[in-house]
């Protein structure tokens, strides 16, 4: 098996150190001051009046029937209560996407007969993992928003262990294990995911019955796949909360959902895509380094049309992946519910980076671009950290503070309206801000969760 060339040359190894290090302490610098913030004081208190199960089956009868995320929710605001910080779960979150990530790295890369070791994998995953942050429709939405996360971000989570599994020449055990609660959980996690990925196992147990030669233990784990989602889906389609909310939302037609999915690819392909072009040359050029040190023994994967083929699938998914969202919402959806799209992205940018590079392994010029690349990401973040330390822990402070006063109100039973200033922005975290409304659902939330007598309001800005 092939390696990588030259693969530990100090000044490439010190350049993705910086960019790692940058990465790190920007997540962590925004993962200590992220606060519950719009829905998230609402599932405060349903777990606080009904408790960690009940809390969900009002919500599942009510409004939002994905019981899986619910309780995971449930289960991360339940620990917040305890640790007053969501840090331990951010932190949680990004080794759960880490490993998720190692092990498609390493899979694609056996795949086509490339030998990466230990430290190699950690890099390589580290930087898909910055890809597809920086490469995030709404980062703030997607890794941030805790009442999102569950749902969203969680769900690539689990399709990337599922299906990574799912994939592989050989099974253990594991394999049946991981498979079966990754996609048990994405069942219960967001119906569009749901669809989507229940579509490409039937795809996949479809193309291995044809094949001449099946392999039996992939067709039984893909069957127990399809048969855990659909038992975890089908729990949240009776629920009542998704007929519910689409009741209010009224009933689609088909056309009309082509036509929203279809105005929401374009927007992507002309104008949110672009608005990236920086993190994708950025990135391109990291992954075309590596696939210029790259020499294979065969390049069976790497056929003619490879590159036309992988951006012609990346569309043809992300359509597919838009339309359930569309076709519910009758609207383009909020970005939250583009998190896989902005996965395959990042992916599809480091395969078509990595294919370059390794088809021009005699032209190394943009090799020298590449480290160039590294250092100016490294430059940009650490401006990017700078920025947001002292965005938001100006906002966290003022959170603590907010906190502070409404907690003195209703430890003295205050009945007045309280007038609250108003919070500074919060960069890339998602604002806890209220309304200048006292019937506003944010600050009825508000009220309810710190066990106010009296109305809250935000003061008119100046």
């Amino acid at each position: 098996m092939p390696a990588f060339k030259d693969w530990t040359l100090p000044i490439r190894i010190i350049l993705i150190a910086a960019c790692l290090a940058c990465f790190t302490a920007l997540f962590i610098l925004l993962a200590s001051n992220n606060r519950p913030a719009g829905d998230d004081f609402e599932f405060l208190n349903l777990i606080s009046n009904y408790g960690w199960w009940n809390a969900m089956v009002v919500y599942w009868k009510a409004w939002n029937s994905r019981w899986l995320a619910l309780l995971f929710l449930n289960t991360v605001l339940a620990s917040y209560n305890v640790l007053h910080s969501f840090f331990l779960y951010h932190i949680i979150t990004i080794l759960a996407l880490s490993t998720a990530l190692i092990r498609l790295i390493k899979f694609l890369f056996t795949r086509i007969g490339i030998a990466a070791g230990g430290l190699t994998l950690f890099y390589l995953s580290s930087l898909l993992l910055i890809n597809f942050f920086f490469l995030s429709f709404d980062v703030t939405e997607s890794f941030f928003w805790i009442n999102a996360n569950q749902m969203y971000l969680w769900s690539v989570i689990f399709m990337i262990l599922g299906f990574t599994e799912l994939l592989k020449k050989e099974y253990q055990l594991t394999s049946f294990f991981i498979a079966s609660i990754s996609f048990f959980y994405v069942g219960g996690a967001f119906e569009s995911y749901a669809v989507v990925a229940l579509s490409a196992l039937v795809v996949f147990l479809i193309s291995e019955l044809r094949k001449k030669e099946k392999n039996k233990t992939r067709i039984k784990l893909i069957t127990a796949s399809i048969f855990l989602l659909s038992i975890s889906f089908s729990i949240e389609l009776l629920g009542t909360g998704w007929r519910n909310r689409h009741e209010i939302l009224g009933t689609p037609t088909l056309p009309s959902a082509l036509f929203v999915t279809s105005k929401a690819f374009v927007k992507m392909l002309i104008w949110y895509i672009p608005q990236k072009i920086h993190w994708i040359i950025i990135f391109f050029l990291w992954w075309y380094a590596l696939g210029n040190r790259t020499h294979l023994e065969k390049d069976t994967y790497l056929g003619k049309y490879f590159l036309p083929k992988l951006l012609l699938a990346f569309a043809l998914v992300s359509f597919l992946i838009l339309f359930p969202s569309c076709y519910l919402l009758r609207e383009t959806p909020p970005f939250r519910t583009w998190t896989l799209i902005s996965f395959l992205l990042s992916l599809t940018i480091a395969i078509a980076g990595f294919v370059v590079g390794y088809r021009l392994y005699k032209y190394d010029q943009p090799r020298y671009l590449a480290y160039l690349g590294l250092l100016v990401f490294v430059i940009l973040t650490t401006k990017l950290f700078i920025d947001q330390k002292k965005i938001t822990t100006k906002y966290a402070a003022a959170f603590d503070a907010r906190e502070s006063i409404l907690a003195g109100a209703a430890m003295r039973g205050d009945t007045g309206i309280i007038e609250l200033e108003p919070l500074p922005p919060s960069g890339l975290l998602y604002s806890a801000e209220i309304a200048s409304d006292t019937s506003d659902y944010r600050n009825r939330h508000v009220k309810d969760y710190y066990k106010l007598k009296c109305a809250v309001k935000r003061k008119p800005p100046q």
